[in-house]
């Protein structure tokens, strides 16, 4: 499944910070570091903005809100090195024969025929 990301501008009008608090808030570990997208292009969870609203909202201390932070920019590891489904599809159930590719199956024709 894909993940809602916002850029910048969206970032600065949902937490109604300037740019430079947003980047404050960053450096103090307040807020998660951004998502490159490109070179000039930086973006964040959207998941991750609610759990820091969140956490304000609820007037959780600035510890815990670091330590929140931490684990979300830990769990983007653990997010990036889980398998990607292919075109929405986690792959095969189990018990279930995959297709096999057209070179085992010439290889398996060949071996035949050499018989």
């Amino acid at each position: 499944m894909f993940k809602k990301i916002s850029r910048t501008v969206t970032v600065l009008q949902t937490m109604q910070w300037s740019k430079t608090g947003l980047y404050e808030q960053i450096t103090d570990g307040l807020f998660p570091p951004p998502i490159k997208l490109s070179k000039r292009t930086n973006a964040w969870l959207d998941d991750e903005i609610e759990a820091i609203q969140t956490a304000r909202i609820a007037g959780k201390s600035p510890t815990v809100i670091k330590a929140l932070v931490v684990k979300l920019v830990a769990s983007r590891s653990k997010a990036a090195a889980a398998p990607a489904p292919v075109d929405g599809f986690p792959g095969p159930a189990p018990g279930i024969r995959t297709v096999p590719s057209l070179a085992s199956l010439l290889e398996a024709t060949k071996a035949k025929e050499a018989k």
